[in-house]
């Protein structure tokens, strides 16, 4: 099950649905039985309380959805190959790079610089892109130098 989704941590917030089922307990008042004369004309009004407890009823439960549903949403439902994947286009990424251009890059292992590997990884992952997307290359230094400005 956690597999489907690509936040499963937030998952663990499915415990708030209780939260108005919670607030609901708490609220509800509690009423003293006082027996009075004018009790006969109120008899009628069981029906009515019994319509107000189902709506009271109906909302915690609306109330318990949503919580339900936005932590579900939160935690990023993902089915691959879903029926919803026949809908998203195939070459319609952007993908921007930042190359660390830093001092701390200049470290060299004798061969390359590791300035000079990131630079090839991302010559590597360039490579694999498709013809519809759109790329934005910047080399991240003092002031940020940007080498491909596509998108």
């Amino acid at each position: 099950m956690f597999q489907f989704f690509l936040n499963p941590w937030l998952l663990a917030g499915l415990v708030g649905i209780g939260l108005p089922v919670l607030a609901h307990l708490i609220s509800r008042r509690r009423f003293d039985v006082v027996e009075w004369g004018a009790m006969q004309f109120l008899n009628p009004s069981r029906k009515t309380r019994r319509r107000m407890k189902l709506e009271e009823l109906l909302l915690l439960l609306l109330r318990m959805a949503v919580v339900g549903l936005l932590v579900l949403a939160a935690s990023r439902p993902w089915i691959p190959g879903g029926w919803l994947s026949g809908y998203r286009s195939a070459g319609s990424r952007t993908v921007v790079l930042v190359i660390d251009g830093s001092n701390s890059m200049s470290r060299s292992d004798g061969v390359s610089s590791v300035h000079q590997q990131a630079v090839r990884r991302a010559v590597q992952f360039l490579q694999t892109l498709q013809g519809g997307d759109t790329v934005s290359v910047i080399d991240a230094r003092d002031q940020p130098v940007p080498i491909i400005e596509s998108p």
